[in-house]
């Protein structure tokens, strides 16, 4: 799921986290990705760090996305993935239009999993 809005401060964040967390109380694991890299929110609202996180994931070649996994404390199965620190410019992340499109092809070889 994606929540988004067109404008700031309508509560997206505190939304999501509030989700997950029902999920994760109903027995649900549960993955959070903080994918705001202007003004990440959620490892505030869950006491995370945000040293490393998304922007990691698309502008670094040899990284596996577990090791940005955070558990969040006392809730067993929800997983978090926070933004990471922000990259000084989006072109000079390679997140410009044709950055992003190869991140999103990265990212998805990525994401997912091992074959059993």
């Amino acid at each position: 799921m994606a929540f988004t809005s067109s404008v700031p401060s309508e509560g997206k964040s505190l939304l999501n986290v509030l989700l997950a967390k029902t999920l994760s109380e109903l027995g649900q694991r549960v993955l959070l990705v903080d994918a705001d890299l202007r003004k990440p929110q959620i490892h505030h609202r869950l006491g995370l760090d945000n040293l490393r996180g998304l922007s990691n994931l698309l502008t670094e070649e040899a990284i596996d996305w577990r090791e940005l996994l955070q558990e969040v404390p006392n809730y067993p199965g929800w997983s978090v993935i926070t933004a990471g620190r922000r990259p000084r410019s989006a072109a000079a992340a390679g997140l410009g239009a044709h950055g992003r499109d190869r991140a999103h092809v990265q990212g998805q070889r990525r994401l997912r999993p091992d074959p059993v």
